[in-house]
């Protein structure tokens, strides 16, 4: 898994040929590994550029940089005067916006020990709770008890009836314990702003399970501290979330680190800070569409808005004079100064298609966000994406005022180039990451066979649970078992940075075991599929028993061979990995029976086939992995949809892929000893519909 480090902001629409004509410009490029990368492309030069001169406008209220150019042809560059003052005119008149910036992402510390700028996701299961996962298997998310809220005995929105957290309370609810909610928490819930959050692990650990997420935050200036300081954080969050001042721009993002990927056309939501910093509503617009956690807020009047808005105005002012960049540093793509306003992290269900669940604000205030999410259901997968609104400080310019001149075959002229500040707040995609709660699966059973000297055809299998923990590969027999497999692979960075492995453990004793048995040698774990034979069923209340010396009797015929396999099941229904296949059988003479087992190892499989026989007919198609459809890939990054994305959607999740390869098949007659050759070549056909071109 490739590791990102940084990630670098182009305007996607961004051209201007004076500059690509003298210095290199940032452009998308494929390489042969059919992925992308930023480049600093420089064409064919064709003219040489003077920056004269450069001082902001004397009018105090405008932040314009006024600047002059002269700009001189290249020798030979252009057949005539006239060619060299067309290829000029077509760059006036125009407005071209660059905010070309780089921002760092955080690296998660379950995977990268080393990272100094670090996030970590993790899920945590305490104990099984079944009065409470009935509870809110029916609800919403947002009708969940969170955290925070609920440690606040004076929060109107509790609705957890303790103190403090508990198990015993968790554990009897539906029972003795009784939980009302109300539905105006949908839509309150659905956007939280949360400040000065603190935790107590004693107390989160008493909750059934939870999700905890803590990322380090961007550094602070003056501007960020007096809006934090003085509480217009809220209004500028409140702004954002009610109000409509963002437009959508796009941007390619370059993510770079041990490798390289760019994400193009990205769309992007974009607002200019001048407009919240010029708003006279100076409170929060609709105190029921937010949910403020931690944050303490009051109103402010009109004179007290004025003059933080006013102060607030002045360290703007100071900020863009010290930062805008020049007409020259744009042309050597030096970046935009930035700074983290505040931050972002949109919860999906499953995956991040669709609108969000909840929405969580955060403020760029402290070193680190340490937050505990306990609105979530056990079992289900959830999304999560962080993002940075990030004040940009970038360039909005145009040519003007051309004056040319012809001396003695040396073409030259002079611009006047207005260079005005284009300050916006972006969404920057930091982070996405999946997390999961469940019970992690059992261990692997043990397993011993005996029967009675004069047995009848009887065997008596004991089962009992293994102590411990272990880190494997999960063993998929049947299709039930992918449900299971994508869980435990949303909380193995819990437990290793290797992903790959996932996690059993004793925590969770077995309540039963599954007993599979087939007359044949198998070839594989799968041929057991169908053949269930018995589940032996231990339940207990005492959490502190264990299934241990738990037996079932099976019935066989003698002197014939029976091969067994048996999986431990906890009390979520998560299965442990097979157990080792045991040969039975069970051998009879007159007035005794004794019953042989050994350890039954698969056959090699034969790893490839080059070779297939047919009759008439021959199909060729995709593998299943080559077609399947991944709702996480590029193309639909950040969409709410696919709609006008057809060209740029991919198929298959195989790390091979067929697709514009050609593959020769050759076809031998078994009787003739003919052969024919076929050149067949794997392409994706996109047929556009009319809605795809809206």
């Amino acid at each position: 898994m490739s590791t990102f480090t940084k990630i670098i902001v182009k305007d996607t629409n961004y051209f201007d040929r004076i500059q690509a004509n003298t210095n290199p410009t940032i452009t998308v490029e494929n390489t042969a590994n059919l992925t992308t990368t930023f480049n600093n492309q420089l064409r064919e030069k064709k003219i040489n550029v003077k920056f004269m001169s450069s001082e902001f406008d004397q009018n105090q209220a405008n932040l314009t940089l006024n600047e002059k150019i002269k700009i001189t042809a290249i020798p030979s560059a252009f057949g005539s005067f006239v060619a060299f003052r067309t290829e000029i005119e077509q760059s006036l008149n125009q407005n071209y916006l660059n905010h070309l910036t780089s921002i760092q992402t955080q690296q998660r510390t379950q995977t990268n020990d080393n990272a100094d700028f670090t996030i970590s996701y993790v899920s945590s299961y305490n104990y099984y709770a079944k009065g409470y996962e009935d509870f809110i298997s029916n609800i919403d998310e947002k009708l969940i008890g969170n955290y925070y809220v609920e440690k606040n005995q004076t929060d109107v929105s509790k609705i957890y009836n303790f103190n403090a957290p508990n198990k015993d309370f968790f554990k009897t609810i539906g029972s003795t314990q009784q939980v009302e909610t109300s539905n105006e928490s949908l839509q309150t819930f659905k956007n939280c702003i949360l400040n000065n959050i603190d935790s107590v692990m004693s107390e989160v650990e008493k909750y059934p399970f939870y999700f905890n997420f803590r990322f380090e935050t961007h550094g602070n200036d003056n501007l960020t501290n007096f809006i934090n300081s003085t509480g217009m954080i809220y209004d500028l969050m409140d702004f954002y979330v009610n109000s409509q001042p963002a437009t959508s721009t796009k941007f390619d993002l370059l993510f770079t680190g041990d490798s390289a990927t760019v994400r193009e056309n990205v769309t992007t939501r974009i607002f200019p800070f001048s407009t919240w910093l010029n708003d006279t509503n100076y409170n929060l617009s609709n105190l029921n569409q937010i949910k403020l956690i931690g944050a303490s807020y009051r109103p402010i009047g009109n004179i007290e808005g004025k003059f933080q808005k006013l102060t607030l105005s002045g360290i703007f002012r100071n900020k863009v004079k010290k930062h805008l960049r020049t007409i020259e540093k744009v042309f050597k793509n030096e970046e935009c100064s930035k700074q983290v306003l505040f931050y972002k992290v949109e919860k999906y269900i499953n995956n991040f298609l669709g609108v969000p669940t909840q929405t969580l604000w955060f403020l760029n205030k402290q070193e680190a966000v340490d937050y505990y999410d306990t609105q979530v259901k056990y079992g289900t997968p959830y999304a999560y994406r962080l993002v940075a609104y990030t004040l940009i400080i970038g360039n909005s310019y145009q040519y003007t005022n051309p004056q040319f001149l012809d001396n003695d075959g040396e073409y030259t002229v002079t611009l006047d180039v207005v260079n005005t500040p284009s300050a916006q707040v972006v969404e920057i995609p930091l982070i996405e990451f999946s997390l999961a709660t469940i019970q992690n699966p059992p261990l692997k059973p043990q397993v011993s066979f005996s029967t009675k000297m004069s047995s009848d055809n009887n065997i008596k299998i004991t089962l009992g649970d293994n102590v411990g923990d272990d880190l494997n590969d999960f063993v998929v027999i049947s299709e039930a078992d992918r449900t299971q497999e994508r869980l435990m692979s949303l909380v193995a960075n819990n437990y290793n940075g290797n992903n790959q492995k996932r996690y059993f453990n004793s925590d969770g004793n077995p309540v039963y075991y599954e007993i599979y048995r087939l007359s044949m040698p198998p070839k594989n774990y799968q041929d057991f599929v169908g053949f269930k034979i018995a589940d032996a069923k231990q339940f207990f209340s005492d959490s502190k028993k264990t299934s241990s010396d738990v037996s079932i009797n099976d019935y066989i015929s003698s002197n014939t061979d029976y091969y067994y396999m048996i999986r431990s099941v906890n009390i979520h229904e998560h299965v442990s990995n097979p157990s080792m296949v045991y040969k039975v059988s069970l051998v009879q003479d007159a007035d005794d029976s004794k019953i042989n087992v050994e350890i039954y190892n698969f056959p090699k499989p034969k790893l490839f086939d080059n070779n297939k026989k047919f009759n008439s007919l021959l199909q060729v198609r995709p593998a299943l992995n080559q077609i399947v459809f991944d709702n996480n890939q590029p193309a639909l990054f950040n969409q709410i949809s696919a709609k006008s994305k057809l060209n740029n959607i991919r198929l298959g999740d195989a790390d091979n892929q067929i697709w514009g390869n050609t593959f020769k098949i050759r076809c031998t007659s078994t009787t003739t000893g003919k052969k024919i050759d076929f050149n067949v070549t794997f392409n994706i056909k996109t047929v556009n519909s009319e809605e795809n071109f809206d």
